[in-house]
């Protein structure tokens, strides 16, 4: 039987509610509960938007709105933590800014209507993705719960000899566009081998600014060297990671 996800049905119905604190009832034939349980004839109590009981059987709250969820099987938000909200196949490269923020919303609805409610996307152009935040945030469209890198430093767009300044730079501007997260390109598609791209004075000095104003760092970085930079580095992530050793693992 082919299990509905409605994780994202659910965040819509709660932006359609009025903005007023009132018990919310929804009724389900099967709730997975996220910690391991399955739970049947759950009813989940969502009070001033947030969930506060998960039990079989439970009593509908005195003036709680109910809502009928029985046909279908209820889980938490699924999570995705390395998208690029506005990719879309485009042929020509040179599409206005415009069409690609209609792709990231349309994009963000994709996701919501699948059942995703956070995601992580890392890099996008012209600071799409901020402004797709800003707007779900604010209730103007419906989406997932994003956090967003804006553009990330791309590979070699600063060189070896440019030295440690230019990283912080780039650092101090994505922060002053009010990012969540920093995304650094560390190495070459994994199409081309894989290596480092920066040094790693360079990239230990864009995490100590990003640190320094409280952001994370998330490098992209494939073979073992570049993985080693970036750790070295103190990255909060190393994403990818497709050519790796097991020295660089150990």
């Amino acid at each position: 039987m082919l299990m509905r996800l409605i994780a994202g049905l659910v965040v819509s119905f709660f932006l359609s509610l009025p903005a007023v604190a009132q018990d919310t009832a929804l009724k389900t034939r099967l709730a997975i509960d996220g910690q391991g349980s399955v739970i049947h004839d759950a009813v989940i109590v969502v009070h001033d938007g947030r969930i506060v009981s998960v039990r079989p059987n439970d009593r509908i709250p005195q003036g709680a709105r109910e809502v009928d969820l029985t046909k279908f099987t209820v889980m938490p938000g699924l999570i995705d933590m390395h998208v690029h909200i506005s990719a879309h196949f485009d042929e020509s490269g040179r599409e206005r800014p415009s069409i690609t923020a209609f792709w990231a919303v349309d994009n963000a609805r994709k996701y919501l209507e699948s059942g995703f409610t956070t995601l992580r996307s890392l890099g996008a152009p012209n600071l799409v993705d901020v402004d797709l935040r800003n707007a779900i945030n604010s209730g103007l469209i419906a989406g997932p719960r994003l956090f967003v890198s804006g553009e990330p430093l791309a590979e070699c767009a600063v060189k070896p000899a440019d030295g440690e300044a230019p990283m912080r730079e780039y650092v101090r501007k994505q922060v002053a566009a009010h990012v969540d997260v920093i995304k650094i390109f560390g190495s070459l598609s994994s199409r081309a081998g894989g290596g480092p791209t920066y040094t790693l004075e360079q990239l230990k000095a864009a995490v100590d600014e990003a640190h320094k104003a409280g952001k994370p760092v998330a490098v992209h970085a494939h073979a073992a060297e570049a993985v080693r930079r970036a750790i070295l580095a103190g990255a909060d992530t190393v994403e990818h990671g497709a050519l790796m050793d097991d020295a660089v693992i150990d």
